[in-house]
């Protein structure tokens, strides 16, 4: 008999380590840690971190964290090894797709190594399908960033910017977001999933967010793209935490000179870096990411679970 419990205060650094195990020493304390500051910060509920136990013993871990945009993340199930590992593990994924069905998650998304072949047959199997892999790049800032290509051509053409104000411009910002999204190349099964003012939500989660850093772009007298960037400051980095250019705008070199911008914003406010992550499948703004001087410094799986939407009023009941 397998009971899926959540972990107890005294519980966590034991069901973390299991959890992160096939990390290496370093990062494990490091994750580890990451996890116990998120928890102090309020960031992740305390039944974020559950355990399988059988006769009382725990023999299993996982871990997902809400957050307030209703995205579900997940880390995959880990074992002791002692009793039916695969029973293990379904139990606590099946335990994690209950609550976040429960807590009316839009999407459960898993990003973890692309060589981890066991635990991605385990998300497979219950119902986290493999969508794409993501790069993760950096742009070193010790450099100058390169001139976009044809910038003298459209040096006449200069770009306005409107910084981003909430409760002042939101459905502006939203209405572009939403725009960019039509026939994107990154992730193009997301299309339609979810709305602008969501995304506004969710892009604010990531590192530490401040308007004056979210840039909507005018070209030709119209909306045409959107940069928005939040910090990292534990790693002197500016994030690139969404770039979209509209999609009859596109072509015009637009997404590099808005990039462009961005490294010299990064520079100016003294961070050393700025990061990113891009569908492997996009090539198009691979080769601009290049151009422009990022560097790939590792790749993830993505696995995602999108709860039917009755089963999760169901659920709820």
């Amino acid at each position: 008999m397998i009971d899926i419990v959540p972990a107890v205060d005294e519980e966590y650094e034991t069901a973390l380590a299991l959890l992160f195990d096939r990390l290496p020493a370093d990062q494990q304390q490091a994750s580890i840690a990451d996890v116990l500051k998120a928890l102090r910060r309020g960031r992740i509920t305390l039944h974020g971190l559950l355990t399988a136990r059988v006769e009382g013993a725990i023999s299993g871990a996982i871990l997902y964290i809400m957050q307030a945009d209703r995205t579900a993340f997940v880390w995959p199930p880990a074992t002791s090894g002692a009793g039916s590992m695969s029973a293990t593990e379904d139990a606590l994924l099946r335990e994690v797709i209950r609550r976040i069905e429960m807590a009316d998650a839009w999407i459960g998304q898993c990003l973890i190594d692309r060589h981890w072949r066991q635990e991605r047959a385990t998300l497979e199997r219950n119902g986290f399908s493999h969508l794409t892999d993501l790069r993760f790049l950096v742009r070193r800032l010790d450099e100058a960033p390169g001139k976009p290509a044809g910038a003298a051509a459209e040096a006449a053409e200069t770009l306005e910017t409107v910084v981003y104000q909430p409760g002042v411009n939101d459905s502006r910002f939203a209405r572009l977001i939403e725009q960019t999204y039509r026939e994107t190349r990154d992730c193009p099964e997301l299309e339609g999933t979810r709305t602008g003012e969501q995304a506004l939500v969710s892009h604010r989660m990531s590192g530490d967010f401040d308007p004056s850093r979210w840039r909507l772009f005018r070209w030709r007298a119209r909306d045409a793209g959107v940069l928005l960037m939040n910090d990292h400051p534990e790693q002197a980095a500016w994030e690139v935490v969404y770039l979209g250019v509209a999609r009859d705008c596109r072509g015009n070199g637009l997404g590099r000179r808005m990039l462009a911008e961005g490294l010299s914003a990064a520079r100016a406010a003294q961070r050393s870096a700025v990061l990113l992550a891009v569908d492997c499948r996009n090539e198009y703004a691979g080769k601009v990411y290049d151009d422009l001087g990022f560097v790939e410094t590792d790749r993830r799986a993505v696995h995602l679970y999108f709860p039917p939407p009755a089963r999760a009023v169901a659920a709820r009941r």
